[in-house]
């Protein structure tokens, strides 16, 4: 996950670590494939 949030942002500093704090799937009907992350991330430098 980590690489690709870099090469998807492009951000001038590297994530270095990634957190999944919440998975939530909400599915409607049986055939249905929805899922939201809540990510938090820390680069490098620790922000």
């Amino acid at each position: 996950m980590i690489g690709l949030l870099n090469a998807i942002l492009g951000l001038g500093y590297r994530i270095t670590q990634v957190e999944i704090l919440n998975l939530f799937n909400y599915p409607e009907f049986a055939i249905d494939k929805q899922i939201a992350l809540d990510i938090q991330t820390r680069d490098a430098t620790g922000r």
